[in-house]
């Protein structure tokens, strides 16, 4: 089936035709903004179509059509924007007035999958669109009651597949938005909407198999949403046209970027089912924030919410399972261009304030011995890394992986922060190592690491006890724990608290709290 990627970039060509911005100082024509559209729609490779008539000082494009083809040609996506209008609007900007309908079909035909026919219905509700600025600096600007996508037909395999079994709508209210395109060479691109209200309702279903029996059902998902306040910011410098349009070769021109989508109020329900059960599911975020940058060096992303709330049925519980976050977070940078020396990397892991219903703790605690303060996690980690391969080219990904050849090494990590608390224990820690990628054969083919890492743990002692009293945990098995403690640990500051120091010297020892052990 065609790659999502391109349905998506697809719509976003269909969105940009209705994007504008807020007047400036100097003039621009009809022909100036068609001119800078027709180059941008080029630029991500589409063809246009359309031919073009005047009227006095007004711009017609009749029949305007956006036509990509699909990599390999697997395919074509094709936007019909039906007629445009541009036309001075008195204070040296320029009205764009286009049709209120832009179907967008798709026809898919993969190498390793079914061909696919697909119509999504764009429809603008009552926009306005502005174009100002000059010629080399251009600037849009919108407002919109009303967008809204709707996949309108699919098509499998010659088979037409029942809008029950395949069906996507999304709608977003009160749209405002602005974006700017300027830059000589190189191209600037800068947007900013935001959307008051946006809602979705999706449906798919598993074909049957052609000797399933007459009474079999599909396996079915559904998911819908609702989210207030939703932002979508982005930027980026884009080096020459000759670069083309597929993003490693545009990273090692050059290209730098960032963007970041963020909404408050989010909420969303689904149901699944399959073998003749079903699984339905709530969540509510308070806010959250999802954002990407990139350069010909390296990639980042970072995604957090607020307030997250879970509740799931699932057919073997008689009660809804139900958990609450404070905050949850994802945070990655990466290095992507192969390179000489080593370059920064990071990651980070949050669950914040963790809690789950009291029916949940009942299952295996019913009396209440373990302490029920909300769980948190946290990982940081930062360190230096040397890619050998460009990882945005999946030509040399493949050949990496069917060669075995190392794609990079990993040459420094630190541990910035460390913490585990959950049933009236916490484990926290911080450490710094370096890796001798020259030396593989010390620690059974991995890069010899050298430096150390240190921990504190509290109410472990306590946690053992009750874990004994509940029957989870043997004498033995609890006596075994201990003993492991106190060859890794020595007493800390406070009661039932351990601290350990475990270090990795030049010479491959590997020392707990100064003691040898390996």
């Amino acid at each position: 089936m065609f790659q999502n990627r391109h349905a998506i970039r697809a719509a976003a060509a269909a969105i940009a035709l209705s994007a504008g911005a807020a007047p400036v100082s100097a003039d621009v024509t009809p022909d100036d903004v068609w001119q800078a559209l027709s180059a941008w729609f080029e630029r991500f490779g589409y063809a246009v179509e359309g031919s073009e008539t005047r009227s006095g000082d007004t711009l017609e494009i009749l029949g305007l059509a956006l036509v990509m083809t699909l990599p390999e040609d697997s395919g074509t996506v094709r936007i019909d924007a039906g007629d445009m209008r541009l036309e001075p609007d008195g204070s040296g900007g320029v009205d764009v007035v286009m049709s209120d309908s832009m179907p967008i079909e798709i026809d898919a035909t993969p190498a390793d999958g079914d061909p696919v026919e697909a119509r999504i219905d764009y429809l603008l509700g009552d926009f306005a669109l502005t174009a100002s600025g000059d010629p080399e600096d251009i600037t849009f600007d919108y407002t919109a009651d009303r967008l809204s996508l709707s996949l309108a037909r699919m098509v499998v395999d010659g088979e037409v597949i029942p809008r029950d079994d395949a069906a996507f709508d999304m709608v977003l209210r009160a749209v405002e938005g602005v974006t700017r395109l300027s830059g000589d060479g190189t191209t600037d691109y800068m947007q900013d909407v935001t959307a008051e209200e946006v809602s979705y309702d999706s449906a798919f279903a598993e074909p049957l198999p052609e000797d399933a029996p007459a009474d079999a059902t599909a396996d079915r998902v559904t998911l819908s949403g609702t989210m207030a306040g939703l932002r979508v910011r982005s930027e980026a410098t884009l080096p020459e046209a000759e670069a083309g349009t597929d993003m490693a070769a545009l990273l090692r021109a050059g290209m730098t970027g960032s963007g970041s989508i963020s909404w408050r109020d989010g909420a969303s329900s689904f149901t699944a089912e399959a073998d003749g059960e079903s699984t339905s599911g709530q969540s509510a975020s308070r806010e959250g924030v999802l954002s990407v940058r990139m350069s010909p060096e390296a990639l980042a992303y970072d995604l957090s919410t607020e307030g997250v709330a879970y509740a799931v049925a699932v057919p073997d519980l008689p009660f809804p399972v139900t958990a609450e976050i404070d905050r949850a977070a994802f945070d990655l940078e990466v290095p992507v261009a192969a390179a000489e020396e080593p370059r920064d990397f990071a990651l980070g892991i949050t669950f914040s304030d963790l809690t789950v219903s009291d029916m949940i703790w009942g299952i295996f605690d019913p009396e209440g011995r373990l302490p029920r303060d909300p769980a948190t996690l946290v990982i940081d980690l930062a360190g230096r890394a040397t890619p050998f391969i460009d990882f945005l080219d999946p030509a040399a990904v493949a050949e990496a992986e069917a060669t075995g050849v190392a794609p990079g090494e990993l040459n420094a990590l630190t541990v910035e922060n460390l913490r585990l608390s959950a049933v009236g224990a916490e484990l926290t820690g911080e450490g710094e190592f370096t890796f001798d990628n020259t030396d593989t054969e010390s620690f059974d083919g991995m890069p010899a690491p050298e430096g150390e890492l240190r921990l504190d743990l509290s109410g472990a002692d306590t946690l053992i006890d009750t874990l004994v009293e509940m029957g989870f945990v043997g004498p033995q098995e609890a006596m075994g724990a201990r003993m492991m403690m106190t060859m890794f640990a020595v007493p800390g500051d406070g009661p039932d608290s351990l601290r350990s120091t475990i270090e990795v010297t030049p010479e491959g020892h590997v020392r707990a709290n100064g003691q040898r052990i390996r």
